[in-house]
């Protein structure tokens, strides 16, 4: 900025007036950042104003239907361009184009761009064409999509799984870093794909993830390792941008295909230098034949490249002895970064007395060092009776934050009772360096529970109680979620949101009584990127 125009902006910015009308019809947050950040006088001139900005939650799901017009015959061996309807659908009750002419802050609520193309044309006479316009329809790079991260792509329709990466290699977008397809991309016919004569992600100068998700099952398999092509063309290209990663996401119907699927991945990649992760959903227990012990997993030959590529475990704990077994299993997941665990309803405590192995020395996750975010959740106590469920979540919890490393930065806890500041000091005391602490479905959160926390700078929950905040907090949310909405019979404490908004010098509401509260405007597209938090990622 030259120094006559930046001394004049100044001049303008000091008259307080028109320094909040300024602010009031730049649209984002991030631009107002982008402004404060121009001179040290302008940041503190906004840093000082109270900023109150409406926002708008929305889900970026676009769903397209391409099928015949309804005066063509829908049996006709070749459709024509011209024939062929393309139908658009949102998620969010409005298109992407009117939530963005909206002067609101916009959330993509997940920040994820997720497109799915149903196509009913079996046969197309252009098919370079029909690809173009499917593009262009999409419109990728709208302004509205200009700040997504990842793109989660597909073609849905009997066997048209071949279109997928013609399509992909015809759309373009800066700032796209993780693309999302489905396992079936793989398993087409490697002719389909001879015509593709350039790379399929030069459109995506950032992009270096790929994130493969899909149930594996025996059939699909056979089918992978019987044409590696696709595979080894994928990798090929994936190859060519810095820090290249696959990821795996995947479900299966037994261990042993899970396993060779996975060697098969860790074989081609291995030789183009990209780097494999995997995801688990359900790490299964493994036990010997007296069901008494848990069989060592370091000890399971085709475990071995599973154990240092997971960096991510979503598990459900049905029973205290299926906890035992599994636990011991997962502390030799030494990279594991994400462990999200879903309990049902037993007590540990007991369960593990009964099993005489409350104290075994496996029963800790110590040694996953690695390991920075944490989710524990507890739906099955919903329908429990009261007497029982609150002591249980409470006894529980304290025992699931005993066993785990020091590591963890963010934990969330999810369908519960009381957090009480007795529960909050156990998980402090265990897990000192935790900074983000989301809470959802939570009945009663104790006024001064985060004050034990000396690391915290961001809360993230869905109640409207009075919580006292620590000096360490930048952003607190008050975020419901839409199965919430109909059942919400909170009411609005105007006292709370009083002294927040005092607290804080940055006020963002939606219509549904959603607050984001921070001081440091500049700060604001890491905040987001927090608030987002996509999970498969």
């Amino acid at each position: 900025m030259d120094t006559e125009e930046n001394i004049s902006l100044i001049k303008l910015m000091n008259i307080g007036l028109i320094r909040k009308n300024i602010i009031k019809n730049i649209k984002s947050c991030s631009d107002i950042g982008n402004l404060a950040k121009t001179c040290h006088k302008i940041k503190f001139l906004i840093q000082n104003d109270k900023i109150r900005k409406n926002i708008i939650w929305y889900k970026d799901v676009q769903r397209m239907y391409v099928k015949n017009k309804e005066n063509i015959l829908e049996d006709q061996q070749v459709s024509k361009l011209d024939d062929i309807e393309f139908r658009i659908q949102y998620h969010s009750e409005n298109t992407l184009s009117d939530i963005n002419e909206c002067n609101d802050e916009l959330i993509n609520e997940e920040g994820i761009i997720c497109i799915r193309i149903h196509n009913m044309i079996q046969n197309i006479e252009e098919k370079d064409l029909f690809y173009k316009k499917i593009v262009e329809e999409i419109n990728l790079n709208c302004h509205t999509r200009k700040d997504g991260k990842i793109l989660d792509f597909l073609v849905i329709y009997n066997d048209n799984n071949y279109m997928t990466l013609p399509i992909l290699s015809l759309m373009s977008h800066e700032n796209i870093t993780c693309i999302e397809l489905l396992i079936n991309v793989f398993l087409d016919d490697s002719c389909n794909f001879n015509q593709l004569d350039k790379n399929i992600f030069e459109g995506f100068p950032n992009f270096h993830k790929l994130l493969v998700w899909g149930t594996i099952n025996e059939y699909k398999y056979n089918k992978l390792e019987n044409n590696t092509t696709i595979v080894e063309y994928i990798l090929c290209e994936l190859s060519k941008r810095k820090n290249p990663r696959i990821v795996l996401l995947s479900t299966y119907d037994s261990h042993h295909v899970l396993i060779k699927y996975l060697n098969l991945f860790f074989r081609i990649s291995s030789k183009y230098g990209v780097k494999v992760i995997y995801k688990v959903v359900n790490i299964f227990p493994l036990t010997n034949e007296d069901y008494d012990s848990p069989f060592p997993i370091e000890e399971c030959d085709y475990f071995s490249p599973i154990l240092n590529n997971t960096t991510c475990i979503f598990n459900r704990i049905l029973t205290c002895r299926n906890f035992y077994f599994t636990t011991s299993n997962l502390q030799n997941f030494l990279n594991l970064q994400k462990l999200v665990l879903n309990f049902n309803f037993f007590d540990i405590n007991k369960g593990l007395q009964r099993m005489e192995k409350l104290y075994s020395p496996i029963l800790s996750l110590k040694s996953c060092k690695n390991l920075k975010m944490l989710t524990l959740a507890f739906d099955k106590y919903i329908n429990q009776k009261v007497c029982l469920k609150v002591q249980m979540f409470s006894d529980n919890l304290k025992y699931l934050v005993s066993i785990m490393p020091p590591t963890v930065e963010r934990l969330d806890i999810n369908y519960g009772f009381t957090l009480t500041k007795d529960i909050t000091e156990a998980i402090s005391q265990c897990m000192p360096n935790i900074k983000i602490l989301q809470v959802r479905f939570i009945t009663n959160i104790d006024n001064d529970c985060l004050s034990v926390f000396k690391n915290l700078k961001v809360f993230i929950y869905d109640q409207y109680y009075a919580i006292s905040i620590p000096k360490t907090v930048k952003i607190v949310v008050i975020k419901f979620f839409q199965n919430q909405r109909s059942n919400n019979t909170e009411v609005l404490n105007q006292n709370v949101m009083k002294s927040y908004m005092e607290k804080f010098s940055v006020c963002l509401q939606s219509t549904m009584n959603d607050f984001i509260f921070f001081n440091d405007i500049t700060s604001w597209d890491r905040y987001k990127h927090i608030i987002q938090d996509p999970n498969r990622t």
